[in-house]
């Protein structure tokens, strides 16, 4: 293709993501997909042609089918999976950032990814009122990042008991003690299975008792020896159902006053959308994330809180160097001719491909500014108490209320709870999942959108009010089911 084709190419693509918007922002479109668009996806071509095709065709095809059943969670109406929006800048520069089709991995491979990322890095931390001093990379996600932060915590508290990972492995090492809250999140037990350290439930596994909201506070620790060396403690920053938030300054201070003082016991706190707390203007917030600059990493996405598109997060380890030992790649065409090292990551990283993701962040925050990111913070958090009070006023039991941008609300019973949720999906006019909590069902609803705003609140309280009040004027599922 030649670069008018290619122009013309992307006018149309940028003419269907205008259209798309549209339907989102003024149209009024269902938040979650209709039936007639999930069911034309199945007239989807699932056969593989022989021949080319007109490149405008496949994208028509694309948006034919694509469009409709997408959820419209770019907008304001949109609660479930704690799923941030898209800022319109930070779109823009994703878009960009395709265009560009750089490897962010290094300096060599991108001189300029590896600069923008650099500092979009230094904000970052900055922002979250991290130690100046760490360092940070860029990952697809805070799963990803809770993976990269425990293989470097795995291979540092093994360390300082002179074991050597990278040359010896783990067979024949010195068990790692493991402490974290019973209600960690299961994207850590995945982490530590990755990581080689079993998902949870060993011998060798500590589960720190939870408070009503699922945090661990210091009345969990009040008969608990501190960790000895190896060991690695996880914290969370922001339950994924209830928004709590762990008691870091006394629980850091009990994991550091064992008898190796510290040394050889790695602290990482799960953040993906609470360590955000630390960027709010309003003390009330940033106290929920207090001490939580003590721990040795960090985990946080930035496609939730920060509104940038899927897929982007970040890990920070407060030692740089611990973070290059673990992610350090060594391979021929890395080196010079004398032997020395030629090409190294600006920022240490777990791939050696992947998109300049860090580019959309710098872009963002370079837009927002420190009161923006804030006000983008508090605004999710107080459209989440709002939503709350108009609940709590319309008769809703409040599991637990907006302690973040996370509520949990319940409608009686399992039953009748599970059927206002499957009735708010289908009626389209805001969408909320279900979870169980504390052998409960309940509907978790997730305020982290730039654009949803007080009208959109209202519009959602009332459009679950009016799905309650149906479903309390028919007989139950279980009744019903005892008819039949």
């Amino acid at each position: 293709m030649q670069s008018e084709e290619i122009t013309k190419l992307l006018r149309l693509a940028q003419h269907h993501a205008s259209v798309h918007v549209k339907s989102i922002f003024e149209d009024g479109r269902s938040v979650g997909p209709s039936a007639d668009s999930l069911l034309a996806l199945c007239s989807l071509p699932a056969f593989l042609q022989d021949e080319e095709r007109c490149a405008e065709d496949v994208l028509e095809e694309l948006v034919k089918f694509a469009s409709p059943a997408a959820s419209a969670s770019p907008g304001g109406r949109y609660f479930g999976f704690v799923t941030g929006g898209s800022l319109p800048i930070a779109t823009a520069a994703d878009w960009l950032v395709s265009v560009f089709d750089q490897n962010g991995w290094n300096n060599a491979t991108s001189p300029m990814a590896a600069q923008f990322e650099t500092v979009a890095i230094s904000w970052l931390i900055e922002l979250l009122s991290l130690p100046a001093t760490s360092a940070g990379t860029f990952v697809g996600s805070c799963t990803t990042a809770n993976i990269v932060a425990l293989a470097v915590a795995r291979d540092a508290v093994l360390s300082a008991v002179d074991w050597d990972v990278a040359k010896d492995g783990l067979i024949g090492a010195p068990v790692i003690s493991i402490y974290l809250g019973a209600e960690a999140h299961s994207s850590v037990l995945k982490a530590f299975g990755v990581v080689g350290l079993g998902r949870g439930g060993g011998r060798h596994v500590t589960q720190l008792p939870v408070n009503c909201q699922g945090a661990v506070t210091s009345d969990a620790i009040k008969t608990l020896a501190p960790p000895d060396a190896p060991a690695i403690v996880v914290l969370q920053a922001g339950h994924v159902n209830t928004g709590a938030f762990d008691e870091f300054p006394a629980l850091i201070a009990w994991a550091r006053s064992g008898k190796s003082e510290g040394r050889g016991i790695w602290i990482h706190v799960d953040g993906a959308f609470g360590l955000w707390a630390a960027a709010s203007s309003l003390e009330s917030r940033r106290v929920l994330s207090k001490g939580v600059d003590g721990a040795d990493s960090w985990a946080t996405d930035l496609h939730k809180t920060l509104n940038v598109p899927y897929d982007s997060a970040m890990l920070v380890v407060r030692d740089g160097t611990e973070l290059r030992a673990s992610m350090n790649a060594v391979a021929p065409y890395l080196q010079a001719v004398d032997g020395e090292p030629q090409i190294k990551p600006v920022l240490p990283e777990c791939q050696n491909s992947r998109r300049a993701r860090g580019l959309v962040a710098w872009a963002t925050i370079r837009q927002l500014g420190r009161h923006g990111v804030a006000s983008l913070v508090d605004q999710c958090c107080s459209r989440a108490q709002e939503l709350c009070t108009l609940l709590k006023e319309g008769g809703v039991e409040i599991v637990c209320g907006a302690v973040f941008n996370q509520l949990l609300v319940s409608f009686g019973d399992d039953e009748r709870t599970a059927a206002v949720v499957s009735s708010i999906q289908r009626d389209g006019r805001c969408w909320a999942g279900a979870t169980r909590y504390r052998d409960r069902t309940v509907m978790r609803l997730s305020v982290s959108c730039w654009s949803t705003t007080v009208d959109d609140v209202r519009i959602a309280a009332s459009a679950i009010l009016e799905c309650a009040a149906a479903s309390r004027s028919e007989p139950s599922p279980a009744k019903a089911r005892r008819l039949d």
